[in-house]
């Protein structure tokens, strides 16, 4: 997640095909409220451009703007906030705290530190409604190691056979991640869809379980 100097607002904004859109990222960047990196187009590195995007309310058509930044417009970067300091936002609603809290528990008891991004990480960083009955508690988590991978992974699976909550989020390993759900899912040889900054992959549940002993492996199908 980067914030971007609210002092560019108007020059981010005139990015936006529509008055209702620039109105929004305009609010978005005063309001000091980050955006999320997204895929890196070829080129925009070099350019000392970054490709970011900002995902609208569903009070405003739950859209999710691309929008692209200078590096010197950058005023910070951080990862999605823990899930166990959402917990304690007050922009959630009891249900949703509760949840967050619970699974936030079980994982610090585990060693395991999880993320969110989504639909509860903006409503906790923003106090603005995005949370509906549809919502998932999307999850990012970093495993260290193959132990903390399994030991993680049948948490996950244990708790997400109980909570009413569907979970998804995306599993990283190294630079690379994948959805939680198709990796909780795919049969064994199966090739998952790996998203990068710079494109996507297929790999197999090997090859990157191996990426955690050996960082530079990157042996995938292009």
């Amino acid at each position: 997640m980067v914030t971007v100097a609210p002092a560019f607002a108007d020059e981010v904004a005139t990015q936006c095909a529509t008055p209702e859109d620039r109105g929004a990222i305009a609010h978005w960047m005063r309001a000091a409220w980050p955006m999320v990196v997204r895929m890196q187009p070829p080129g925009a590195h070099a350019a000392g451009r970054l490709a970011v995007g900002a995902p609208l309310p569903p009070s405003l058509g739950r859209r999710r703007i691309a929008l692209h930044v200078d590096d010197a417009w950058v005023v910070r970067v951080a990862p999605p906030p823990r899930l166990a300091d959402v917990a304690a936002a007050a922009s959630l609603a009891l249900g949703w705290r509760s949840t967050v809290r619970d699974l936030a528990s079980c994982a610090e008891d585990a060693g395991i530190v999880l993320r969110v991004f989504g639909s509860v990480a903006w409503q906790a960083l923003t106090g603005v409604s995005w949370l509906t009955p549809e919502s998932d508690l999307d999850i990012l988590w970093a495993p260290a190691d193959r132990r903390e991978l399994d030991t993680g992974a049948a948490l996950l699976a244990s708790w997400a056979a109980v909570s009413r909550v569907p979970l998804d989020g995306e599993l990283v390993f190294g630079e690379r991640a994948v959805s939680v759900r198709e990796w909780r899912e795919a049969r064994a040889g199966a090739r998952l869809l790996v998203k990068t900054l710079h494109g996507v992959a297929l790999c197999t549940r090997a090859e990157l379980i191996a990426s955690l002993a050996s960082a530079g492996d990157r042996g995938c199908a292009r």
